[in-house]
């Protein structure tokens, strides 16, 4: 799921977006189906891809409407789920996620 823009999402939570930016919230699951326990995949490497291919970190922000994804320890056949936030430029279109960890890449548009 992806919610752009999310701008009353981040001021009901007391957050300020800076001029000229709009925000964005991309909530996911993740199922372990590897056949055993693994840890939770890191959103560090969760990144937003906008309408003119530039790629965006993650914002530090906190919305306890919206929790993001937990750590530690996914049992085989479980299933997390969280949410990840994102401020770019207004005048951008959300194109879609993409994660990446070591070598390992992948994309999701939308």
């Amino acid at each position: 799921m992806i919610r752009y823009p999310a701008d009353e999402s981040f001021i009901a939570a007391g957050l300020t977006i800076p001029a000229g930016y709009a925000s964005a919230i991309v909530g996911g699951m993740f199922t372990n189906k590897s056949g055993g326990s693994i840890q939770s995949p890191p959103v560090s490497g969760l990144c937003l891809l906008d309408s003119q291919g530039d790629v965006h970190a993650r914002a530090t922000a906190v919305l306890d409407s919206h929790p993001g994804f937990r750590e530690g320890e996914v049992f085989d056949e479980e299933t997390i789920a969280g949410h990840v936030f994102y401020l770019i430029p207004k005048e951008l279109d959300v194109q879609g996620i993409q994660w990446q960890s070591g070598g390992d890449l992948l994309t999701w548009l939308r």
